[in-house]
């Protein structure tokens, strides 16, 4: 009966195809894409190239489809749980504050409230004061310039001795978001915290 309706409703609003390509998906089954990678000291879980990694990531940022982020979510669950316990943060990739207005929602914070495992902060005290040129229309030197000072630090009053910082992004190619989040962040944290640059995808 349930599918009778979604076909009803396809025919009237159908949906992107991002969407429609993960419908069939679950958390169990999402997670055949799950393979970490290091890639100049960033860790990715799983590649872009993939059609359904690269529509989950799509649907979660440009559709703001549930179903996309908790199975994005569940993949980055399952690499949390391989790491050794620790007092552990994310912080997410900032917007700016345009795109943010514009999108409605930051598309790495939807996937980290999805996360079954609560064992860590999401702290956001990481600020985009610059509204950059999408990384994806430029060439690879024209990435690193673009992330130039891009990020400035909130003032954070808690004590983040001997903690796990994990700088969260969706997807990265360069990695100079990442990066460019890095150069920001380690003079404004204890010498011992260990960090760690993650992507979603690569």
């Amino acid at each position: 009966m349930l599918n009778i309706f979604l076909q009803i409703s396809d025919l009237i609003a159908p949906p992107h195809e991002s969407i429609a390509v993960l419908r069939k998906e679950t958390n169990d089954t999402f997670l055949r894409f799950f393979s970490p990678q290091k890639i100049t000291g960033i860790v990715a879980l799983s590649t872009y190239s993939n059609s359904l990694i690269r529509a989950s990531i799509t649907a979660n940022k440009f559709h703001n489809y549930h179903a996309s982020a908790k199975l994005l979510a569940n993949l980055l669950n399952h690499w949390l749980c391989t790491l050794p316990n620790k007092p552990t943060v994310i912080v997410p990739i900032p917007l700016s504050k345009q795109r943010q207005k514009e999108r409605g929602y930051n598309q790495v914070t939807r996937v980290l409230e999805n996360l079954p495992n609560k064992n860590f902060e999401i702290l956001t005290f990481l600020d985009r004061h610059k509204d950059t040129v999408p990384q994806t229309s430029l060439t690879r030197g024209e990435r690193f310039k673009n992330m130039v000072d891009v990020f400035s630090l909130n003032h954070n009053s808690k004590d983040l001795s001997g903690y796990r910082i994990i700088i969260i992004d969706d997807v990265t190619t360069t990695g100079a978001t990442l990066r460019s989040a890095l150069l920001t962040l380690k003079p404004n944290i204890p010498p011992d915290c260990e960090i760690i640059c993650l992507a979603l995808a690569h």
